[in-house]
């Protein structure tokens, strides 16, 4: 028992813990350098906004790549009702095309409703939007 209440032991966490924490921020910053090097896209739907009280609130989207459905969640401020406005419109999602799982849902490129579906495999550029308009991931 006093081994929990050591000295040592209390490095040892810490040392734990930045050490799962620094592991937690280099594969997120890998995925966004891999989505940013390499990046098709595609069209997804938000479909869900769920409300948790200890992580944050999510919004849920979803996006087929390949005849294979993908779901998706990012952090959504709903202030105002934004983020519940959005579910069931459809938005460019930017996919990693060796790991599709890897992808942003981009609020700011809605799709208009001219464009139905998108190609299986997904667009190498958005369709219609000048080169110097094409997104980056952030």
């Amino acid at each position: 028992m006093k081994f929990f209440q050591s000295r040592k032991f209390k490095i040892i966490g810490t040392t734990a813990l930045i050490a799962v924490l620094l592991t937690i921020a280099f594969i997120f910053i890998k995925d966004k350098k891999e989505l940013r090097d390499n990046h098709k896209f595609t069209v997804g739907t938000p479909i869900r906004y769920d409300v948790n009280s200890n992580t944050g609130n999510d919004m849920v989207y979803v996006y087929t790549i390949d005849n294979v459905r993908y779901s998706q969640s990012f952090p959504c401020s709903d202030f105002h009702g934004g983020c519940r406005t959005l579910i069931n419109k459809h938005f460019y999602v930017m996919f990693n095309p060796d790991n599709p799982q890897n992808s942003e849902l981009l609020l700011d490129f809605p799709v208009p409703d001219s464009i139905t579906k998108a190609p299986t495999e997904g667009w190498n550029k958005i369709p219609n939007i000048p080169d110097w308009q094409q997104p980056k991931s952030e």
